[in-house]
């Protein structure tokens, strides 16, 4: 938060992992297929502005890198336009399990590439959601 003897300006960040979610906000696209949300987000930032209040939008990264996932996105945005029809032979049951494969590899790779934690990571490399006891057993040694 930023403080001025007059007034008390704050800013608020805001994290988005699409790029051209954070382009269209900075350059103030309006987009013809969601006017309606375009023209609340103009008010909105009006209304901060007004109230010394200003919102950035910090870029992070996404799932990249993760085998399988630009095909999977492009087929499910291929569905969500309509262009294609989903497999029927594809259960929820299944789909549950590729969203944990993903977020399991996402995880981990996460956890490979940390630069903190590297004494916890010597003793338990692999993240699991169950509790696991490290195999090494020279703690406090």
């Amino acid at each position: 938060m930023l403080a001025s003897a007059t007034m008390t300006v704050e800013e608020y960040l805001f994290f988005c992992d699409c790029n051209c979610a954070i382009e269209a906000v900075d350059r103030k696209m309006e987009s013809v297929r969601y006017s309606d949300i375009y023209k609340r987000l103009t008010e909105v930032q009006r209304q901060l502005k007004i109230m010394d209040k200003y919102v950035s939008l910090v870029n992070i990264p996404g799932h990249s890198g993760i085998n399988g996932k630009e095909l999977a996105q492009n087929l499910a945005h291929s569905i969500a336009v309509g262009n294609v029809e989903a497999n029927e032979d594809i259960t929820v049951t299944d789909v549950y399990k590729m969203s944990q494969d993903i977020a399991m590899r996402s995880w981990q790779r996460k956890w490979n590439e940390e630069n903190v934690g590297r004494t916890t990571y010597s003793l338990i490399p692999e993240v699991s959601t169950k509790v696991t006891f490290p195999k090494k057993r020279e703690v406090g040694a």
